[in-house]
C-alpha cells in the first residue's frame, strides 16, 4: 500500500509539472516565444542503450501556411490556386510536395545522428520493430522572409502500446538553420534541424 501511494504521488507530480509547463508554452511562428531550448518531461534516458528506434511523424492537427490551414486543406488550396494560374501546375506541385514530405523522417534521423555520432555513438537506425517509438508531432509550419518556421513536439512511446508515453519533448521554435547533406529543401532542413536539436540534447544529457 505504501509503495502504491508513492507511485500515485509521483504520477500526480509529473502531471502537475506538465500542466504547469503547458501554461508556459508560448511558441508562435510570428513572435517566437518560449521555450528557448529543448524541454523534456519524463524519463527519456530509458532509450539510452537502444541502437534502433522507430521514428514516425504524425500530422494530426498540423497547421501550415500564413492562414494556418490544416495540412490537407492547405494542399487542396495550393493545388486549386496553381491550377487556376496554369492548368496542370497544381498537380505538378502536389507531386513535388509529396516527394518532399517523404524526406522529412530521414532528414530528422540524419540530423539526430549528425550530433550523437560525434559522441562516439553508432548511428541510431530507424526500425519499426524497435521497443521505443519517437512520435514526432509537427504543430505548425510557415514560410516567411525566405525561412521556414517550425513548431514541433515529440512523444517517446512504447511501439507496442502507443498510449504509454515515456517522455514528451518540447522543441524551441525552429527555422531551417541546419543543413542536411542528403536533402536540399528548406522544409527537409527544418526536420533536420529538429533532429539536430534532439541529438544535441542526447549528446549532452543522455549519452553523457
Amino acid at each position: 500500500m505504501k509503495k502504491l501511494r508513492i507511485v500515485l504521488f509521483l504520477v500526480v507530480l509529473f502531471v502537475a509539472g506538465k500542466s504547469s509547463y503547458a501554461q508556459d508554452d508560448t511558441r508562435n511562428v510570428w513572435t517566437g516565444g518560449k521555450p528557448k531550448k529543448i524541454v523534456v518531461d519524463g524519463d527519456i534516458t530509458v532509450v539510452k542503450n537502444e541502437r534502433t528506434i522507430n521514428f514516425e511523424i504524425s500530422t494530426k492537427g498540423f497547421k501550415i501556411g500564413a492562414k494556418e490551414q490544416r495540412d490537407t486543406l492547405y494542399e487542396a488550396t495550393r493545388v486549386k490556386e496553381f491550377n487556376k494560374s496554369k492548368e496542370g501546375s497544381g498537380d505538378k506541385w502536389l507531386n513535388e510536395w509529396n516527394e518532399t514530405k517523404r524526406t522529412f523522417k530521414p532528414a530528422f534521423v540524419e540530423g539526430f545522428n549528425s550530433v550523437v555520432s560525434k559522441k562516439g555513438i553508432n548511428e541510431v537506425k530507424d526500425d519499426i520493430n524497435s521497443m521505443y517509438t519517437f512520435l514526432i508531432r509537427p504543430k505548425q509550419m510557415m514560410e516567411f522572409m525566405g525561412s521556414i518556421y517550425f513548431i514541433v513536439d515529440m512523444d517517446v512511446v512504447l511501439t507496442k502500446d502507443r498510449n504509454t508515453i515515456i517522455a514528451t519533448v518540447t522543441f524551441p521554435l525552429l527555422a531551417n538553420t541546419k543543413k542536411s547533406k542528403q536533402f536540399k529543401t528548406k522544409f527537409a532542413n527544418d526536420y533536420y534541424t529538429a533532429g539536430w536539436y534532439l541529438g544535441k540534447y542526447f549528446k549532452d544529457k543522455v549519452y553523457k
